[in-house]
């Protein structure tokens, strides 16, 4: 058969001197851009006559898409891929007629068909693989702007000189890429200019030689001469070492030169795609030994796929393993495959041999290998690199590894507390007091503000500098950014989140509130200021709702500003301001045993850290402030399921820093992780806390900054997540959510087209409703029925559609990536979870 594939069928045709060969794809998807110069990378890749290591044959292998495209569009119907043979010789092949060549069929392929062709009919030839190569360049391409797949091959093997198995992936953890296989494997091969014998003009240093140029009998005589010099190993004579791309010099044996005697010339550039160079010039070393000999050697290809698709192949016969061990053995040159550990597996016992599964999602890792002989190594590489199936990753740790770990981190719990409420209630004045009061900043630099307030006519901020650091806010009294800044106690470890009272940065307090653990919402006491932020325009109920929409369970109402001239300690004003707000936040969600009303003042401290004084508010017997903090009940965090930390900010100080929470699982360092949706590796170099605190492990609920290695500040960004790649955080573009609805007076209806923003844990994306599924019963949660669109107050599912693929989980999963927002126009029209996600990235 020359057809393979079942929904991507490729067929492959023509003969090594005929016209050409070629490729029929078809089961390409339509709309899929696609130009010859997708397909021509691959094939230059694979071509012939590169250099002295390869076949000498000269092909430039151009590539033609016959049909298939239009105006560089897939059209769905079959793709034709056409490469004309240039270097045609069929003469040459006259013995084929009466001697077999060695390790071609030829002999098999006579009895068979009955015909001999010196044309290559046997169709064994490694120029076969063409079609292949140029099919696979289209199949890359679709599986990469699909599902974001990476694939990669090395030669890790050749003869008896194998790649060092730390060297079989990056030093940072994550897979080789294409461009530093190649680069890394690129040597140029310098002579002494003394003994280089050249007929015509030398060629200029770092400029690869045309292979088929042809050479006089002198020249011949010479390079044979040249050949034996250097397989004798006398380097003056012959070829005196191997430069590297980044300069270093290796001798025959992969040894580092600091210099070599003489002039030298470049000879050639041979590419051996390892990615060791000092391996390569080995492996160079090894083949032109052979060759002198007249004899042959085989080697062996790794090929790594960075984001394979889960679920493909079919139970019994068509399993994924079976389905790439016919493709790769169906090569001429390839003699065996292996997947992951292969047949090494069977001497290692079950215990230490298996695979670690997580039913949150991912799948068994696994490398794929293909061993080759004769020349046919280049074609199968190009052909492995469009086709195997394997996937490099680090396994899970088992729960006593991850007791072990936990056992490094502080044993208090970390918790993020975030101050909400209208603008001017004093939240940025109540949080620098905090700090100063738990000795996170000293007299000095209260002092230092102080005068800065004075000299702006703004004596009473000099607390709030401590969290609004940009000026901008300083002259304006107005918090922008959130806030951010540690503080601990005896038994707990603090982070406060300051966040924007203005409608205006309403985003930027929804980041503050998705990451909070507590949610103090500040109230202003001083008459008329509780009721201006309280009112429809103020912005103290949509904190509250949104600090319990995105995950805030226990709330504590601080009624700050008691001190001040219109209140002064009033019990009647606090129980004024408790009498309506708590029919308020019981409708939010808000149980009544999870609120606590705190009388203090944020400006002198009072009942902050410590009790008020006697016949000051003696009608409230409550805790301090702080003391509130010490007693509220952490939810449980999860250290043993899939690490999930979304990433808030990126900056880069001695390599790329990610900023962010721990939501699940635990970071450590030397970790092997990946960046979604981009499925970028990566490993954990260094942890930091809040206060810059160098730490080995981060447990779920730390606010950290992780130096990241293997990766640049472009593949870090906020909303992506840091998650393990045995088990990836889903990235969609579709999801299903149940949604209320509210606020929707300015469109009078939700229905399909409605574009809003969605804020779901750090990220910030363009949404559309595609479909509205049904309107839910409030209180019950039934289906009332099918409906075609929803009012204000409604509840219903909803079909969601996001412009760019983003990371999500299922609320019932993880809440933290599975709760969210939806603004518009400057409001929130509704809150939402995530109830269900695609079965597979294709749906989604």
């Amino acid at each position: 058969m020359s057809t393979f594939g079942r929904v991507f069928r490729v067929t492959t045709f023509g003969e090594s001197h005929c016209e050409g060969v070629g490729a029929i794809v078809d089961g390409c998807p339509p709309m899929m851009t696609l130009t010859e110069a997708d397909i021509q990378p691959q094939l230059t890749r694979r071509r012939p006559g590169q250099s002295r290591l390869t076949t000498p044959r000269s092909e430039k292998d151009k590539v033609t898409i016959l049909s298939g495209t239009e105006r560089g569009m897939t059209l769905g119907t079959p793709i034709g891929l056409f490469v004309r043979n240039e270097n045609v010789r069929p003469g040459d092949y006259k013995e084929m007629s009466v001697i077999p060549r060695p390790g071609h069929a030829d002999y098999t392929y006579q009895v068979k068909y009955g015909i001999r062709a010196a044309s290559g009919g046997g169709r064994s030839s490694a120029r076969e693989t063409i079609g292949r190569v140029a099919a696979g360049a289209i199949a890359e391409k679709w599986l990469a702007e699909t599902w974001g797949t990476r694939i990669v091959t090395f030669v890790s093997s050749v003869g008896v000189i194998d790649l060092a198995p730390e060297l079989l992936c990056h030093p940072s953890g994550r897979a080789w890429t294409r461009e530093e296989v190649d680069s890394r494997g690129r040597l140029r091969v310098l002579r002494s200019a003394a003994h280089w014998k050249q007929i015509d003009a030398p060629a200029a240093d770092g400029v690869e030689p045309d292979a088929g140029t042809k050479v006089s009998p002198e020249q011949a005589a010479a390079d044979a001469a040249d050949e034996a010099a250097f397989v004798a190993g006398s380097y003056g004579s012959g070829v005196a070492c191997y430069r590297a791309d980044d300069g270093t010099l290796f001798d025959r044996d992969g040894k580092t030169v600091a210099s070599a005697e003489g002039a030298l010339v470049t000879d050639e550039v041979i590419t051996l795609r390892c990615p060791d160079p000092a391996t390569a010039s080995r492996m160079a070393t090894l083949i032109r030994d052979v060759k002198s000999c007249q004899d042959s050697t085989g080697g062996v290809l790794t090929t790594v796929v960075d984001g394979m698709p889960v679920g493909l192949g079919e139970p019994c016969f068509d399993k994924l393993e079976a389905v790439l061990a016919h493709a790769m053995l169906s090569l001429p040159a390839t003699k065996g495959f292996e997947i992951g550990s292969g047949f090494a597996g069977t001497r290692l016992r079950g215990s230490a041999h298996n695979d670690a599964f997580d039913l949150a999602g991912g799948a068994p890792d696994a490398w794929a290998t293909a061993a080759t002989a004769a020349s046919g190594a280049a074609a199968a590489a190009a052909a492995a690199s469009s086709a195997a199936d394997a996937d490099e990753t680090s396994s899970s740790l088992t729960k006593e590894e991850v007791d072990a770990k936990l056992a490094e981190c502080d044993p208090r719990d970390h918790v993020n507390v975030v101050f909400m409420g209208h603008v001017d209630a004093g939240k940025s004045t109540l949080s620098g007091n905090i700090l100063f009061l738990t000795g996170m900043v000293d007299q000095r630099t209260i002092d230092k503000f102080t005068r800065e307030a004075k000299a702006k006519n703004r004596e009473s901020w000099f607390l709030a500098y401590i969290m609004d650091t940009d000026e901008q806010e300083r002259e304006k009294g107005k918090t922008v950014e959130v806030g951010r800044a540690p503080f601990e106690t005896e038994n707990r470890r603090f982070t406060v989140l300051d966040a924007p009272g203005h409608k205006s940065f309403v985003p930027n307090m929804i980041q503050g509130a998705s990451q909070a653990d507590i949610g103090v919402l500040v109230i202003s006491a001083r008459k008329g200021e509780f009721e201006a932020g309280f009112d429809k325009g103020g912005q103290t109920r949509e904190h509250a709702q949104l600090a319990k929409t995105l995950g805030v369970k226990e709330l504590i109402v601080a009624v700050n500003k008691m001190d001040d001239p219109t209140v002064e300690w009033g019990e009647e004003r606090f129980d004024e301001i408790k009498t309506a707000l708590a029919p308020f936040l019981k409708q939010s969600g808000f149980s009544k045993k999870r609120i606590r009303y705190i009388p203090i003042s944020g400006l002198t401290g009072a009942n902050v850290k410590e009790p008020l004084a006697a016949g000051v508010a003696d009608w409230f017997s409550g805790p301090t402030l702080l003391q509130a903090f010490e007693d509220v009940k952490i939810p449980g965090r999860d250290p043993y399921s899939a690490l999930r930390m979304p990433i808030l900010d990126r900056f880069n100080e001695r390599g790329t820093i990610a900023m962010g929470k721990v939501e699940a699982g635990i970071l450590f360092e030397g970790q092997r992780i990946m960046v979604m949706p981009l499925r970028e590796r990566c490993r954990v170099d260094k942890i930091f806390l809040d206060d810059e605190t160098e730490i080995s492990v981060a447990k779920p609920g730390e606010n950290v900054r992780v130096r990241l290695k293997g990766v640049t500040d472009d593949d870090v960004m906020k909303g992506y997540v840091l998650c393990e790649p045995h088990a990836p955080v889903h990235a969609v573009t579709k999801f299903q959510a149940q949604l209320m609805l509210s606020n929707l007076d300015h469109k009078g209806i939700f229905t399909a087209g409605y574009k809003a923003i969605m804020h779901v844990h750090t990220a910030d994306e363009e949404v559309s409703c595609d479909k509205i599924i049904a309107e839910l019963n409030k209180k019950t949660g039934e289906v009332k029925g099918r409906v075609r669109f929803v009012r204000d107050g409604d509840l219903c599912t909803a079909v969601l559609s996001l412009t760019r693929r983003t990371c999500l989980e299922k609320y019932d999963d993880l809440q933290q990536l599975g709760r969210f927002t939806l603004r518009d126009e400057g409001r929130t029209i509704a809150v939402g979870k995530v109830i269900g996600l695609p079965k597979s990235e294709l749906e989604g």
